[in-house]
């Protein structure tokens, strides 16, 4: 009380004026990052997904609408309201909300692919229950009343042109929405999963639908279910890595958990490779129960060998591609470049996969906490203590050597990408930062 009785007096005696200090303050705390994005927005929600489109805007998700705004200067474009919306490179899918809730009477049915420039209906589809979107084809799921349920890879555009169907059991109407769980492995850039949803990679050969416990795996470039797999028992996981089956098991021995690792060729399912002593971090539990996907991402596996070295195995062959000292730890990867923490949990350097002596093509100390993703165009790293994001160039599929292209701090969240730029978030506030530019 006599803290705030004496700043009011000051106050009114003009001895003592507050105002500047509290929006030089207020200013600071609004800044997204410095130096500050190229333009900001404020949304009427926090965004679920945000993507830097391939035609130049910026789709932004949040429950219940989805908006673009341009990307040069964060003009809004066109708003949506929607129950969801996925943005897939040159097209958006999503399911439009009427703005009087009776009117939904088909409110798990259906969706429209959307042209980003426009926001202008390009096709739909009203009978699917689910859809996935990738960057060259849009995969939905129709379940007729009788008999089985289809699966259908259809084209961005040309009126959704039907490319192939394949059917599976009539106990996949229970799968519904945007983006259903596949089988596959966990990215260890977990961190990075908004942003990466935003921009989804092109239809993958092999995907896997679980119906009912069992998995439906079904061969994208033919068109057609090739088998279904149900996996033996709770300590044996199965998933899909490029063209591999892959069977990870644990057993208890002793006081912990003994590991193998099986992959089968999806078509002839026969077996492949084997190896034993490799935790894909899939068990927890006394029982060893697998109770995640393994991890890896750009057709490998992301190991810890019985010794505590980590490890990076091809899901091909099942041979390593890399093997760390212990106390080191894969953060990213994407099969031609990985992303490793030091044993000091300080430095970070980016090993090259395709040079045979697996050398480091960057390698800096950017602070405690580190996390990073690998995309196409390039490598984001972020320090969680300083605060700092760092994107330089992927390498080596850009020649040139690395360059760093962006070097700044934020406490925001990295929610999108595209070719050009970046957008972070905090609350509902989102920055737009140039790649390079």
């Amino acid at each position: 009380m006599t803290l705030a009785l004496t700043a009011t007096l000051l106050i009114t005696t003009n001895t003592w004026d507050p105002r500047p200090q509290l929006a030089s303050w207020w200013a600071k705390f609004l800044v997204l990052s410095d130096p500050e994005p190229k333009w900001n927005a404020r949304l009427g929600g926090v965004p679920d997904l945000v993507a830097v489109m391939a035609t130049g805007q910026v789709v932004v998700s949040s429950r219940g609408f989805v908006e673009a705004y341009r990307e040069d200067n964060g003009q809004l474009m066109w708003h949506y309201d929607t129950h969801f919306a996925l943005p897939a490179g040159d097209v958006v899918v999503l399911r439009q909300r009427p703005k009087n809730p009776d009117q939904d009477r088909a409110r798990d049915l259906g969706y429209s692919v959307v042209e980003p420039s426009s926001g202008a209906v390009v096709w739909g589809d009203r009978d699917a229950i689910a859809v996935w979107a990738f960057s060259d084809k849009i995969v939905d799921l129709v379940c007729p009343e009788e008999g089985d349920c289809q699966v259908r890879g259809r084209a961005h555009r040309d009126n959704g042109k039907v490319l192939w169907s394949a059917s599976v059991p009539s106990g996949a109407r229970t799968i519904s929405g945007p983006n259903p769980s596949l089988a596959g492995t966990r990215d260890p850039a977990e961190w990075f999963a908004t942003a990466a949803a935003g921009t989804p990679g092109r239809l993958p050969p092999v995907i896997g639908l679980t119906v009912e416990g069992r998995i439906q795996v079904i061969d994208t470039v033919d068109g057609v279910r090739v088998r279904e797999v149900t996996p033996p028992n709770r300590e044996t996981r199965v998933a899909l890595s490029g063209e591999r089956l892959l069977f990870s098991h644990a057993e208890r021995d002793d006081s912990s958990c003994r590991f193998w690792i099986e992959g089968f060729d999806y078509r002839s399912d026969a077996p492949v490779w084997r190896k034993d002593g490799y935790d894909l971090d899939t068990a927890s539990g006394v029982a060893c129960e697998q109770r995640r996907d393994p991890l890896g991402a750009g057709n490998h596996l992301v190991a810890l060998r019985g010794d505590n070295h980590p490890t990076l195995l091809a899901a091909r062959t099942g041979e390593p591609t890399w093997t760390g000292v212990p106390g080191e730890r894969v953060l990213a990867t994407d099969g031609e470049l990985a992303v490793i923490e030091g044993a000091d949990r300080r430095t970070v350097r980016v090993i090259d996969l395709l040079d045979p002596d697996r050398r480091a093509v960057w390698s800096e100390d950017v602070g405690l906490k580190a996390q990073a993703a690998v995309t196409r165009e390039y490598v984001v790293i972020r320090a969680g203590d300083t605060g700092r994001l760092i994107v330089i160039n992927h390498f080596p599929a850009q020649n040139g050597g690395v360059a760093k292209l962006v070097d700044r701090k934020t406490k925001a969240t990295v929610v999108g990408y595209g070719l050009r730029g970046l957008i972070i978030a905090s609350g509902r506030r989102i920055g737009y930062i140039p790649i390079g530019g």
